[in-house]
């Protein structure tokens, strides 16, 4: 590696269509670059710089933008409810979100929540691999999780859920000529 972190491959075969990318393992992340792809005539290739951060786990660092909460009650029954998390990373880490396939430590959702699920928006930051879910590294991209998940409905509804971390805004969707 030079001085600066960089590393040269010479006598590396480039068809026309190639694609080169940059993985590295560092602090239980998987981080990859983004892709970069031979073109006819090139001699030589940069791969997008691949930056790696130290970890923590501390979600405070996150910082939530907006939360939106969407209902449907096209179900008899029953209540299907999204919720939109827009947050951001801007401290100097990667911050692990932990995670046991049925729940995000900063995602705190009503206690009667069932069918419950979560995925990235799509929009969303690229998040990491971890060794125990995924992280957000710093980003100048807004990062974004969907939970989703149903609750009885018997023709009134009571929402109780806590925030883990501070929300500015929060924006409650519900159908036209609910109260």
């Amino acid at each position: 590696a030079a001085a600066d972190g960089t590393y040269t491959f010479n006598d590396v075969a480039m068809p026309v269509n190639r694609i080169f990318a940059v993985e590295a393992p560092y602090a239980g992340f998987k981080y990859r670059s983004n892709f970069a792809a031979v073109q006819a005539g090139t001699t030589a290739l940069t791969v997008p710089t691949l930056k790696l951060y130290d970890k923590s786990t501390d979600v405070s660092l996150l910082k939530l933008s907006q939360v939106h909460l969407y209902t449907d009650f096209a179900t008899s029954g029953t209540v299907q409810v999204l919720e939109i998390y827009a947050f951001t990373n801007s401290s100097d880490r990667a911050v692990v979100i932990s995670q046991d396939g049925t729940s995000i430590p900063f995602i705190k959702l009503p206690a009667d929540a069932q069918n419950v699920g979560y995925e990235a928006g799509q929009d969303s930051a690229p998040f990491i691999s971890a060794d125990n879910g995924l992280a957000a590294p710093p980003s100048d991209t807004p990062y974004s999780i969907i939970a989703f998940f149903t609750m009885p409905y018997t023709g009134s509804l009571e929402i109780q859920q806590p925030f883990a971390i501070d929300a500015p805004s929060i924006v409650l969707l519900v159908p036209q000529g609910m109260s």
